[in-house]
């Protein structure tokens, strides 16, 4: 949403909106379908730190390209988010 309205719609990759529409598909399948016990919780919090990685990767591109030395670990992100999709998905089987 906030993309959209800052026009800056080519920062919506599929990644992006695969992410957000699988996330929540899975939390409705776990009210849905299951106790919100032990494995919500774990999806919850592997889903948060997923995104404090994220956004402080953000955070830090924020201040320009001379941070870029600085955010080498950006491959690894994305493993991470792909990882969390595996995860989270296991855990829903």
């Amino acid at each position: 949403v906030f993309f959209v309205l800052r026009k800056k719609d080519k920062q919506i990759t599929f990644l992006h909106v695969f992410h957000h529409v699988a996330v929540c598909w899975v939390y409705y399948r776990y009210i849905e379908t299951l106790d919100m016990g032990f494995y919500l919780v774990i999806t919850i919090a592997i889903n948060c730190f997923v995104h404090v990685i994220m956004y402080l990767y953000y955070f830090l591109a924020a201040f320009g390209p001379h941070m870029q030395k600085y955010l080498w670990w950006k491959k690894y992100l994305t493993t991470m988010q792909m990882m969390q999709f595996a995860i989270i998905l296991t855990y829903m089987s």
